[in-house]
């Protein structure tokens, strides 16, 4: 059974469809919890796959939808940032609940190479599932310039990036997070990964083209913004860390997120059921 813009999650694996329990009516069946994730990017269930292991250890199932705002009845967030952002976005009159992000339940211990600069992609083509982000040509020429001055160039490709663009350097196979645990600076186009690499400790130099459109909480956690390949070198040069304050706006309390997230989930529904 295919449906139409929603995509199952379940620990281990990402599908769509329901499959019954051979041997087991449904009447028979013990209640599970379902949880519906709403976002705008239907498709892009990798914001959701941090939240599968914790789903797998309460037995609960995640559905991912488009959001239908009549019917909310909890809003959580990151931090400070996202919550004001968010209560924008979708009209909500009522309190955010600020759980933080499960990106950041698990940081690796941030030990830095020397010269290893890990360059941040975005989406350079438009799909059905959104649009592209202007600026990968100033990334990519940022990059060469870099690489001209004898850095190392590793690149985290951003999920529904172009691969092809990139193949000239080392792609990590771990990702942009992980990677950035080795990273002495990380340079890109800013977007939702920015604060959770500044997290790890990594200093951010941001990649602006003039058509790209970033919330200032992003632009908060970088060192430096560059709008020519000919600052790169220098900006990441003397790139700093963000600053504890920049960090917790942009990304809120680090660690145990999936928690407090699942417990906000968790006591709406009790509320729910006893009313």
């Amino acid at each position: 059974m295919v449906m139409t813009r929603r995509t199952v999650l379940k620990a281990g694996a990402v599908g769509v469809g329901l499959a019954a329990t051979p041997g087991l009516s449904f009447g028979a069946r013990p209640r599970r919890t379902r949880v519906l994730l709403a976002t705008n990017e239907p498709w892009g269930t990798y914001h959701a796959k941090p939240l599968l292991v914790e789903a797998a250890r309460r037995g609960w199932e995640l559905v991912q939808v488009v959001p239908d705002r009549s019917r909310l009845e909890l809003v959580t967030a990151a931090s400070p940032a996202e919550s004001a952002v968010f209560a924008s976005y979708l009209g909500w009159k009522h309190h955010v609940r600020m759980v933080g992000s499960a990106q950041t339940d698990d940081l690796p211990e941030y030990t830095p190479q020397a010269d290893r600069v890990l360059v941040l992609t975005s989406v350079t083509r438009p799909d059905p599932t959104g649009d592209a982000a202007p600026g990968t040509q100033l990334l990519l020429d940022a990059a060469a310039k870099l690489e001209a001055a004898g850095k190392h160039i590793v690149v985290g490709l951003h999920p529904r990036e172009d691969r092809k663009l990139w193949e000239q350097y080392e792609i990590s196979a771990l990702g942009s997070v992980p990677e950035s645990a080795t990273a002495e600076c990380a340079v890109g186009i800013p977007g939702t990964v920015f604060p959770i690499v500044a997290a790890v400790g990594v200093p951010l130099v941001g990649c602006v083209d003039p058509k790209l459109q970033v919330p200032d909480y992003i632009l908060d956690v970088c060192s430096s913004t560059i709008d020519s390949p000919e600052q790169a070198v220098n900006a990441i040069d003397t790139a700093r860390p963000a600053s504890r304050g920049d960090i917790f706006s942009a990304v809120g309390p680090i660690g145990g997120s999936a928690r407090r997230l699942y417990s906000a989930w968790h006591s709406t529904t009790r509320q729910r059921d006893a009313a």
